[in-house]
């Protein structure tokens, strides 16, 4: 059957050759009599290597369908880029680095491609890809406009962006926002367009673009007419700086309402103000950006919103003063974190020396009491806790009974009925309170405990466990705190950065 396959090439080989119009037909002719993989190679040989285009490849074929190593390196040594592939192929590790790097040389550009892939060296890597999107390799024209995109090479990114873009629609969607934040709106709006349809992110992009508009700091200073909802404890205003921002702002507006763990607070957001790149000056400090918010703080004005949330390019996650600063790199999770803060919870993982000096030596944080093991019982926090859970408890016993009931028609309720509901109150088996150490204070030596032994979404946000007693407690401390307008002692601190005395006072008195 081998030799029959064998045979079978030769043939279609010697086909190809004999319609040939160049001037080797002896040679071709000897070679198609012979049906000698053998007389095939040699006959091959000298045409090849007088020049004959179409003998090389004959002969580099006939090697790559036998596998035959000798003939494939002969045909390589006349630069047989399909014989170089195919030793790269059959060869060891080393041996496909050293076949793509000569085949490379010859300019084949899926070689150059695979080289960029395994290269260490930077500018050699970014070298070879390059060299294959020059010879207009697909994959190599859309990685080297996604690099030059990560990097923030604009003129380039742009340039390769748009040549990737006619083929690849993530590459016209990078395209897009490249234009977008280069000021070329226009082109941006039509390149989202065009990814629209294939890409849904695209088609987000497209539409926050047309529905929300642009907005001066000064939309953040106008007084409310119908001041804080009564409805809503906290109103928080989201604030976008960027493009990717305001679609993050939105998507985590969108996942609030339709998160069910949320769906009887008391927290409600306005809608988005989506800021122009001039109006809101903020700077890095220590991996946190800090905004300046001078001059909202100047201007006197009843805010209908208790809390801002930034939306910035870069920087850590963190909640200061009725502010909470997210990134673009920030998940929902993160946001639910940086949320509990305004509602009083600490932090369950070791903060710094500088926050537990603000934690640790008094009460207030719903999530820490600050004890020994053998003096937790004995804090007013645990025993706050054992009401929690008492009320948990509670509230689980009359559901059981509830769901109980609900099984018996209350029309034909019996005796034995009765006994079934009264035995469910007499099963039920309370869940007990279990606290667990925290490393919240870590950082002073001091002593600590949460009101879980869960990892809970205070410790690791990707966690995402919230367990009842913390809920419990979020839904309480909102009703402790109800309309406290909290982002006023950031304006008054950035009244008094300023020696604006005037408005720190105004600000101070909310």
């Amino acid at each position: 059957m081998q030799f029959l396959i064998k045979l079978l090439a030769v043939f279609v080989v010697c086909t190809v050759l004999h319609a040939s119009t160049t001037h080797y037909s002896p040679t071709l002719r000897h070679y198609f009599l012979q049906q000698e993989l053998r007389g095939a190679y040699q006959g091959l040989w000298p045409a090849a290597k007088r020049g004959s285009v179409d003998a090389l490849h004959a002969l580099a074929q006939l090697a790559i369908v036998n596998k035959d190593i000798y003939w494939l390196e002969k045909s390589a040594s006349l630069n047989s880029v399909d014989a170089m592939i195919a030793l790269a192929e059959l060869g060891d590790a080393e041996q496909k680095i050293a076949w793509w790097t000569r085949a490379a040389r010859n300019g084949h550009a899926p070689s150059q491609f695979e080289l960029s892939l395994i290269e260490k060296n930077t500018e050699q890597r970014l070298r070879y890809l390059e060299q294959a999107a020059l010879n207009e390799y697909s994959p190599a024209i859309v990685a080297l406009g996604k690099y030059y995109y990560d990097h923030s090479e604009i003129e380039q990114a742009l340039r390769w962006l748009a040549k990737a873009a006619v083929f690849d629609e993530k590459s016209r969607f990078k395209l897009a926002k490249m234009q977008w934040r280069q000021g070329f709106t226009a082109k941006s709006l039509s390149s989202f367009e065009q990814s629209s349809s294939a890409l849904p992110e695209a088609k987000t992009y497209y539409q926050l673009i047309k529905n929300t508009p642009l907005s001066n700091l000064s939309v953040l200073s106008q007084s409310s007419t119908n001041g804080l909802a009564d409805n809503c404890s906290q109103q928080l205003q989201f604030v976008a700086t960027t493009l990717d921002s305001a679609v993050q702002a939105a998507q985590f507006k969108k996942r609030f309402s339709q998160d069910k763990r949320f769906v009887d607070f008391p927290i409600c957001i306005n809608p988005i103000v989506w800021l122009k790149p001039d109006q809101l000056r903020c700077a890095l400090e220590n991996d946190r950006k800090r905004c300046d918010l001078s001059r909202l703080a100047r201007r006197q004005f009843t805010p209908n919103y208790t809390h801002l949330v930034l939306f910035l390019d870069e920087g850590k996650a963190y909640v200061q003063n009725g502010v909470m600063h997210l990134d673009e790199a920030d998940v929902y999770s993160v946001f639910i974190h940086e949320l509990a803060h305004f509602a009083g919870f600490v932090d369950e993982y070791a903060v710094s020396a500088e926050l537990a000096q603000a934690y640790c030596y008094g009460d207030g944080a719903p999530n820490l009491a600050i004890a020994t093991k053998e003096t937790l019982k004995q804090t007013e926090t645990y025993r706050l806790w054992q009401s929690y859970n008492r009320t948990l408890n509670i509230d689980a016993q009359e559901k059981a009974m509830t769901q109980n009931a609900a099984t018996v028609n209350a029309a034909t309720v019996n005796a034995i009925d009765q006994n079934n509901i009264n035995q469910t109150v007499l099963d039920f088996d309370p869940v007990p309170l279990i606290a667990e150490a925290s490393r919240t204070c870590a950082k002073l030596g001091v002593s600590t405990f949460k009101p879980s032994e869960k990892l809970t979404f205070m410790q690791y946000h990707d966690a995402n466990t919230i367990p009842a007693i913390y809920t419990l407690m979020w839904q309480d401390q909102l009703s402790v705190y109800h309309h406290d307008v909290e982002v006023a002692k950031s304006l008054a601190q950035s009244a008094m950065d300023r020696n604006d005395e005037n408005a720190a006072r105004y600000w101070a008195a909310f």
